[in-house]
């Protein structure tokens, strides 16, 4: 999965959830607050839009620093921490608390032990290179892996850099 497919199921639970802990469709008839959600958890780098339906709010929040709040309702969270928003419908003051986590990494991007050596590799051909810039490559095209993966992948050192 590509990370714009996880970003976009990551923001339909989001939605869902949302959907699920306010009932909407009482804050558009009636403009009053009811039951709503007073938790909603994110990871840092996401954005996320609070909206009640047919009705106008006014948003604001405390903790700027963990968040960035519009006056649509649009949220981006900045980094790990806590923050409260408060929006107003109808006379009435409700809350919401923001946990911003740290952004999950996938097993991709997480660093293999540090005991394990590196080599290149260029987008074509069949060898590995110590270094991305051999002469033999293009640097800017290189790809950087573990030796046991590239000689698992069938590829041999390179004889100009090794």
């Amino acid at each position: 999965m590509n990370k714009k497919s996880v970003l976009r199921t990551v923001m339909m639970l989001l939605v869902v959830f949302l959907v699920m802990a306010c009932p909407i469709s009482s804050y558009a008839k009636n403009k009053t607050i009811g039951k709503s959600a007073k938790k909603l958890t994110l990871n840092v780098g996401d954005q996320y839009k609070l909206k009640i339906k047919n009705t106008k709010v006014k948003w604001s929040a405390k903790s700027t620093s963990v968040l960035t709040l519009s006056k649509t309702g649009s949220i981006k969270a900045l980094k790990e921490g806590k923050a409260k928003i408060s929006y107003k419908v109808g006379g009435k003051t409700k809350k919401i608390t923001v946990t911003v986590k740290k952004k999950v990494e996938s097993a991709e991007s997480k660093p293999e032990a540090p005991s394990e050596e590196y080599v290149w590799l260029a987008a074509t051909g069949n060898c590995y290179h110590s270094v991305n810039n051999c002469g033999r490559m293009n640097p800017s095209k290189a790809r950087r892996v573990t030796l046991s993966y590239a000689q698992g992948q069938g590829y041999t050192r390179c004889s100009k850099c090794f």
